[in-house]
């Protein structure tokens, strides 16, 4: 040990009980809120077997979904008619979250030739 470190452990930080009961409420009311939807959107994406670039059914059902729940839609960005973006803001400056995906399917002749 060098003469400058310090050999004091400082305690994790005590927590009041009401900020930790909170965060478990919000994260399982959020999961109850959208459990439902996004999990019949999943079955819906599954089953549509759109190629890349022809996704005009998934786009639309994850396009609406978004706008229903309050977000702001740009459609056929990138030059791509089903690629979107979706913002929602809440009037303030914070964190910015962003989730991309991929949807397209393989041509059922080439997934039966595998």
């Amino acid at each position: 040990m060098t003469r400058n470190e310090s050999t004091e452990v400082l305690p994790p930080p005590v927590y009041i009980e009401k900020e930790k009961s909170k965060l478990p409420s919000i994260i399982d009311d959020t999961y109850k809120k959208y459990d439902g939807d996004l999990r019949d959107i999943s079955l819906k994406l599954h089953g549509y077997h759109e190629l890349a670039y022809k996704e005009f059914k998934a786009a639309k059902l994850l396009t609406n979904y978004l706008e229903k729940e309050g977000f702001t839609v740009k459609r056929g960005i990138a030059g791509d008619e089903t690629a979107f973006v979706g913002t929602f803001t809440q009037g303030k400056k914070g964190p910015v979250v962003s989730f991309n995906a991929v949807y397209s399917s393989w041509p059922k002749d080439l997934i039966e030739g595998i």
